[in-house]
C-alpha cells in the first residue's frame, strides 16, 4: 500500500527516561528507500525511493503530505537528496548517476524546474549550507562543486561573494581539488549549523573539515584503521595499560575487524559500484550509507 499507519502504542506515562516514542509506521515504497532527508526548518521530510516516487511528509502531524511520482523510463532516482533553497521549498535529487533535478517542494510537479550538469562521474555526496544558499556535490573521480541555491533563477550558477559568502574568486585559490589529487572521492559531507564550514569524509578515510568562505582545508582527520593500530600497540606496549579506549585486547580486534570489513562493502562507497565490493547485491539489502553531522 501507499502507507499503511499504525497508532502509538507507546505508554506516556513510562518514566523510564527514554527519548524515543513509536508514533506511526509507513509503508511508503514499493522497493527500496533510497534516500531520506529532512528540511533544515525541521517541518518537512521526503523519501526517495526506487519506485520512482518522491514522498513528502508532515513531520508535525505525522501525515503524508504529497508525492511526486517521475518517469521511471528516463529519470533513475540516485542515493543522494536534500532541500534547497530560501525556505526548503525546492528539493535536490540525484538523478542517472552525475545529474541533479531540482523539483519544486510546493507544487510537486513531476517535472524538475532545473537540472545541473555540474558532474561527468556519479555523484557520491551532496551537502546544502542554509546560511549561504550553496550546494556542495562531489562526484567519483573527487570533483566538489560549489554552486548557488538561493532562487529558482540562479539555480545552478556559480557562488558570489555578495549573495554566498566565499572570499574566492576561482576554485584554482582553494582545496576543492583536493580529493582528486589524493584519487579519492566524498562519501558523505555535512553543513555546520553556522554555515562556516563543511566537513568531507573521504573514501580514503580521512575527514577533511572545510572553511567555507576560502574553500581551504583547516584540519585533516586520518581514521584509516591502520591509524588506530599503530596507537593501539603503542599503548597496550606500556607497563600497567591493559585497555585504549577502555577496550581490552579482544573488544579492539573485534571492533578493528569491522572497520576492515567496511572497506569491502556498499557502506563505503557513496552509494556508487565499486571493484572493491564484495556484494554487488548489498544495494537491495537496505543497508544504510555512511552519514556525517555537526553536532548541533
Amino acid at each position: 500500500s501507499d502507507n499503511d499507519a499504525a497508532p502509538a502504542s507507546a505508554d506516556k506515562s513510562d518514566s523510564s527516561g527514554k527519548c524515543l516514542e513509536f508514533v506511526k509506521s509507513f509503508t511508503a515504497h514499493v522497493g527500496s528507500i533510497l534516500s531520506l532527508c529532512v528540511s533544515h526548518s525541521g517541518d518537512t521530510a521526503c523519501s526517495v525511493g526506487q519506485d520512482g516516487i518522491l514522498k513528502f511528509y508532515d513531520i508535525s502531524t505525522f501525515d503524508v503530505s504529497g508525492m511526486i511520482r517521475v518517469d521511471k523510463k528516463s529519470v533513475k532516482l540516485g542515493m543522494h537528496s536534500t532541500f534547497v533553497g530560501e525556505s526548503d521549498s525546492y528539493l535536490a535529487v540525484s538523478v542517472n548517476e552525475s545529474l541533479i533535478h531540482i523539483y519544486d517542494a510546493m507544487t510537486m510537479a513531476s517535472e524538475p524546474i532545473h537540472i545541473c550538469q555540474l558532474h561527468a562521474s556519479p555523484i557520491t555526496s551532496m551537502t546544502y549550507n542554509p546560511i549561504h544558499h550553496v550546494m556542495i556535490s562531489g562526484d567519483q573521480k573527487g570533483i566538489l562543486e560549489v554552486w548557488n541555491c538561493d532562487s529558482e533563477t540562479n539555480m545552478g550558477m556559480a557562488p558570489t561573494c555578495n549573495k554566498n559568502g566565499i572570499q574566492y574568486k576561482s576554485k584554482m585559490e582553494t582545496q576543492l581539488y583536493e580529493l582528486m589529487k589524493k584519487k579519492t572521492y566524498p562519501i558523505a559531507m555535512a553543513t555546520s549549523p553556522t554555515g562556516t564550514h563543511f566537513v568531507v569524509y573521504g573514501a580514503d578515510r580521512k575527514i577533511r573539515l572545510y572553511h567555507h568562505a576560502t574553500g581551504k582545508i583547516v584540519v585533516t582527520y586520518d581514521e584509516r584503521p591502520k591509524v588506530y593500530d599503530k596507537a593501539f600497540q603503542k599503548l597496550s606496549s606500556k607497563e600497567n595499560s591493559t585497555t585504549y579506549y577502555g577496550m581490552d585486547v579482544i573488544e579492539y580486534g573485534k571492533r578493528a575487524s569491522t572497520e576492515r570489513e567496511m572497506n569491502e562493502t556498499y557502506i563505503m562507497t557513496g552509494g556508487v559500484h565499486t571493484e572493491t565490493m564484495l556484494d554487488v547485491e548489498s544495494m537491495e539489502s537496505g543497508h544504510q550509507l555512511l552519514t556525517v553531522a555537526f553536532d548541533p
